[in-house]
């Protein structure tokens, strides 16, 4: 089967979240399980200068007033060869693309032309069938609300010249990114006002990319299941619960992966000391390089926890800047890395003022302090208000690091909570969970990792048993794959 798999960012060329690790990962997998995949992306700088062998295979004169923009096929390739070179058409709109963040300008404000930054892309993704008549694709996987004008454009095109119009299935990876936009930019995109309607794409009066994707797709998936729930039953639907139910039959939840390649302590490079489950005892060196480069103060008997995300509201954040003079009090220590809501930086850098040798805040993502955290820590937290899938707690579990999240959409999905059982073969637990928006509720879990640290054979068994679980590609790209087979028919 032939598969366009459409994205606005793709690891590791151009990321500023999961869905880059979801979009680098999950294609060569699928190829492995005999998928034919073409990616579609946009001609960002760092997507052109690893394009190889490039050839021009249309203009692009679709909506907008757009020039000099052209579709290129090409071969993609990881610069250091991680992943296989991957067949890669390109939507090359300097005017667009070229030298741009994704989103945002220079003062974190969304770009002026979004709407037809990914309308044109929308548009020339649904066009691929008249550009390349020779590569006829079966199925169009988007992702996110900048591919959501993908199966209406298709729908509103001339016929293929061959065969039918390829099926869409979209992907959300987060419902409050939603593509909004002032309704009066309809005809600039090509678009008709018959669509612009409650079951087509209005939102409040406004566009939406991502409900066009949503009610114009046939089928919708989410990066977990129960996300998948959530959205329909609560107010983590943002608005669109009515929307998701009208559509619960062609609604699932699909647990994303992780590139075990790239996050894999036996051979990671970016640790002080290589380790798998079986030499378990090695990860305290990369506990004691952390504890040594940051110049923390720590007893072995104390968990050192860690961070390692954006810094918003959604996750949960102003919750641990409570509880976290506590955590001091039991002579813990933390470790933050990331950035984003400037009182959530300020607050963590009050803390690390207060408390220079317990505390400590890198606050901008660095992807080698991120393995070195999930090494070296002996906690992840996660205190998520919403958490579609999340992946830093693979990755925890993955490194032997039981994460502490709150027990919402895939975290929920993915982790075992530690019930308090001391019986150390029959623990089965991965990581730890809170279940209320509070502060005082995720300080008792805290507590709770506090006591089974303090407990080395009750600790060794839930690292063992973190690291035993597969989150791998494979488990997820098959249950893609069967999706893709039901729709294709």
């Amino acid at each position: 089967m032939k598969i366009l798999f459409a994205t606005s960012e793709i690891y590791p060329f151009v990321k500023t979240g999961g869905l880059a690790d979801v979009c680098g990962a999950l294609p060569p997998v699928l190829h492995q399980l005999g998928a034919e995949v073409r990616l579609f992306l946009p001609g960002y700088d760092a997507i052109l200068k690893n394009l190889k062998h490039p050839c021009q295979i249309a203009k692009y004169n679709g909506i907008g007033t757009i020039q000099d923009a052209r579709i290129l096929f090409g071969i993609l390739e990881h610069p250091d060869g991680h992943f296989p070179p991957t067949p890669c058409y390109v939507f090359d709109s300097p005017q667009l693309f070229a030298a741009r963040h994704p989103y945002i300008d220079e003062h974190g404000r969304d770009w002026p032309d979004n709407h037809i930054r990914f309308g044109a892309f929308c548009h020339a993704a649904a066009n691929l069938i008249h550009y390349d008549p020779m590569w006829q694709a079966d199925l169009i996987h988007g992702h996110d609300w900048q591919c959501g004008l993908i199966p209406l454009y298709s729908q509103r095109l001339a016929s293929p010249p061959a065969g039918e119009i390829p099926k869409f299935l979209f992907t959300i990876h987060n419902i409050a990114y939603q593509g909004l936009f002032d309704n009066w930019h309809m005809a600039g995109l090509g678009l008709s006002w018959d669509d612009f309607t409650p079951t087509g794409l209005e939102f409040f009066d406004r566009i939406s990319f991502l409900k066009a994707g949503i009610n114009y797709a046939d089928f919708i998936t989410t990066v977990s299941p129960t996300y998948a729930r959530e959205i329909c039953e609560t107010d983590l639907g943002c608005g669109l619960q009515g929307v998701f139910q009208d559509r619960r039959d062609h609604l699932c939840g699909i647990l994303n992966g992780i590139d075990t390649q790239v996050w894999n302590p036996a051979h990671d490079p970016y640790i002080a000391k290589n380790y798998s489950f079986e030499t378990i005892t090695k990860k305290i060196d990369n506990r004691k390089s952390l504890i040594k480069e940051f110049d923390l103060r720590i007893p072995t008997d104390r968990p050192l926890f860690g961070i390692i995300s954006r810094l918003t509201p959604q996750k949960g954040f102003d919750l641990v800047l409570k509880i976290t003079p506590q955590l001091i009090a039991e002579k813990c220590a933390l470790i933050v890395l990331g950035n984003g809501d400037k009182d959530l930086e300020s607050g963590f850098l009050a803390l690390q003022e207060q408390f220079p040798h317990q505390v400590k805040i890198i606050n901008a993502y660095n992807e080698i302090f991120a393995h070195k955290i999930h090494a070296g820590a002996d906690c992840i937290l996660m205190p998520s208000r919403m958490e579609p899938c999340g992946l830093v707690q693979l990755y925890a579990m993955r490194y032997g690091t039981p994460p502490l999240v709150r027990d919402t959409g895939g975290l929920a999905d993915s982790v075992e909570a530690y019930q308090g059982d001391d019986n150390n073969s029959s623990i089965t637990a991965t990581g730890f969970k809170f279940y209320r928006d509070d502060a005082a509720d995720l300080l008792q879990s805290c507590q709770s990792v506090i006591q089974s640290f303090a407990v080395p054979k009750v600790w060794k068994t839930l690292c063992i048993n973190a690291m035993r679980a597969d989150f791998s590609w494979d488990i997820s790209a098959r249950a893609y794959l069967d999706l893709y087979k039901k729709l294709i028919g």
